[in-house]
Order: C-alpha cells, then sequence, then structure tokens
C-alpha cells in the first residue's frame, strides 16, 4: 500500500492513521538520506588523516613537488631535492625568489612542510 495514499484520506477513522503514516513516511525519508550519506562523510573524514609522510622523504619531495606544481608531471623539471628544485619550491612557496640559495637542508624541508601545513 502506498503511503501517500494514506496521507491524503482524511476520515476521522483514520485520523490516527494518517498522522502516523505521514510523520513515519517523512522520518524515513530522513533516516534515509543519513543512511545515503554516511558512506561519504566517513570517506571524507578518514581523506583528511592521511599518514603525513617524513620530511624529506622521496615520498614528502613528491608531494611537494605535487602541491606546489615544481615540475609538469611529467617528468620535466628539476630533480627532487636538488638545489634548483628548492629554488623553485622557495618560489612557489613564498611567492618571491630568495635572495641567497636557499639551505635545502633538513631544517629548510621542516619549515617548508611547517609553511604547507598552514595552505
Amino acid at each position: 500500500m502506498n503511503p501517500r495514499w494514506f496521507c491524503h484520506r482524511k476520515s476521522v477513522e483514520n485520523t490516527f492513521l494518517f498522522v502516523l503514516c505521514c510523520n513515519s513516511y517523512f522520518i524515513l525519508d530522513d533516516v534515509m538520506r543519513i543512511v545515503m550519506l554516511f558512506p561519504a562523510l566517513l570517506l571524507a573524514a578518514c581523506q583528511t588523516m592521511a599518514p603525513t609522510e617524513a620530511v624529506g622523504s622521496q615520498a614528502w619531495l613528491e608531494q611537494v613537488d605535487r602541491q606546489l606544481a615544481v615540475s609538469d608531471g611529467q617528468g620535466h623539471g628539476p630533480d627532487y631535492g636538488s638545489q634548483e628544485w628548492c629554488n623553485v619550491v622557495h618560489f612557489r612557496l613564498y611567492g618571491k625568489a630568495s635572495v641567497e640559495p636557499v639551505p635545502c637542508d633538513q631544517a629548510w624541508m621542516e619549515k617548508v612542510d611547517q609553511e604547507m601545513k598552514k595552505r
């Protein structure tokens, strides 16, 4: 039996059924919406909790390269971790070239990591 059909019958003897039916129909509609959205919300929450790569590791260098678009993704651009690469990262991160070559050491990479987490 279609619940909407019941909702339109407004006879005195069906008043209780009318209220029960209409309210449960809308409640079930809301419950179904929540059930359908729960997996999407769970997936979104899990993606933000992805483990971060160790600063200076190959995976971290690749992540920085992708996020700041240092190279074009086809192997064109400076080698990860090279002086040229670090200068480009500095330029992309701060919007200006460094007066001196950036140190490109672990301490500099930690600063880059902290700056990228702010974005």
